[in-house]
């Protein structure tokens, strides 16, 4: 299985011993991250429920040719149809991360930080949930549009996928820890097709720009 210390030897990351002072070292990588956004890498947008709000950390250059990241409009609209708002409240931002992490087929999908309820998400190949399997709270608040109308779903009984955030949304809420960090990952297999190059293009052309 994928490990984050595993991830830092393979890469000849010097002074990073502990497991703790990797996840320390990333934590603060993330606030330095939130701190400078708006010095040219970063925008902001937001998405807002009654009194709950969610900043939507985003890249401000585009990838060249056509590849795109997950936008904020999309990370918004998936905000807007979770069914259980009140989940929401673990969740002050949203950082779009363009840097791809992966290890022996498993990917690094995203992290949250806890202490600042922050999910940073990271690029990885496109996948989905079954909404079924996403535990959810028990009062479902959906906007007045049914889902699978939302989804394209053509029947009451057809699978509906939904986007891994809210995977991660549910995870973060059954929670009772205030501090550390969750990791999410993604196994691919196999992993060397077309978008996996892709995303190793498209991570090493935002690390060459600052991300």
């Amino acid at each position: 299985m994928f490990d984050i210390q595993e991830y830092y030897n393979d890469n000849n990351l010097p002074g990073i011993a502990e497991t703790d002072e990797i996840e320390e070292d990333i934590t603060h990588d993330i606030e330095r991250l939130l701190k400078n956004r708006f010095q040219k890498l970063y925008a902001e947008d937001r998405y807002k429920y009654a009194t709950k709000s969610v900043d939507i950390i985003y890249p401000v250059l585009a990838y060249p040719g056509g590849k795109r990241l997950l936008t904020p409009d999309k990370v918004r609209f998936n905000l807007s149809v979770y069914p259980d708002k009140n989940a929401l409240r673990h969740i002050d931002r949203v950082v779009i991360r363009p840097r791809y992490i992966e290890i022996n087929g498993v990917e690094l999908a995203a992290l949250y930080l806890r202490e600042n309820r922050s999910l940073v998400l990271y690029m990885t190949h496109p996948y989905t949930y079954q909404k079924n399997s996403v535990r959810v709270g028990q009062k479902e608040e959906f906007i007045s549009v049914e889902l699978p109308n939302l989804t394209g779903a053509q029947q009451k009984n057809e699978k509906i996928d939904v986007h891994p955030i809210w995977h991660y949304i549910s995870v973060i809420a059954l929670q009772r820890r205030f501090s550390g960090m969750e990791k999410f990952f993604v196994k691919r297999n196999p992993i060397n097709d077309a978008d996996y190059q892709t995303l190793i293009d498209m991570s090493y052309f935002y690390s060459r720009h600052g991300y």
